[in-house]
């Protein structure tokens, strides 16, 4: 999923609030720009955040 894709889901009203689209599509935009830069640990602690 790209950043991009999340706003999709944000004008799909797929989330209970807007909120919780925003919060799901800073979570993707940091993936994307550490897997980009070979940061996997780093990738691995965003991952960790979608827990609830």
């Amino acid at each position: 999923m790209t950043s991009v894709q999340g706003g999709r889901y944000k004008e799909e009203k797929a989330f209970a609030s807007d909120a919780v689209a925003d919060a799901l599509k800073r979570h993707w935009t940091a993936i994307d720009h550490f897997e980009n830069n070979g940061l996997a640990d780093k990738v691995a602690k965003h991952v960790d955040g979608f827990k609830a």
